[in-house]
């Protein structure tokens, strides 16, 4: 299964994806890509703290194509060593 496009989201909710893109960052904030990013980078530090997988398996797990992309994007949001082992 893949995750739903802006597209998608914008003709569940009867909008442009121009408009649902303005209206979602108004009403949360943030843009619906960087809302998905922060939820999956959460989820991947609650394996990676619990040890679950391997950090291969946790990047596919989160909906990351390639470990590279993975470890920057998580790099970024969590730049300390203490924020997890990766």
């Amino acid at each position: 299964m893949t995750a739903p496009t802006l597209s998608d989201a914008a003709r569940a909710a009867c909008l442009s994806p121009y408009h649902f893109q303005r209206s979602f960052k108004a009403a949360f904030a943030e843009t619906p890509h960087e809302f998905t990013r922060e939820r999956r980078l959460a989820h991947a530090h609650r394996l990676l703290a619990a040890q679950a997988l391997p950090l291969t398996e946790i990047a596919a797990a989160v909906g990351y194509e390639s470990y590279s992309a993975f470890h920057a994007a998580y790099r970024r949001r969590y730049p300390h060593p203490s924020a997890g082992a990766i």
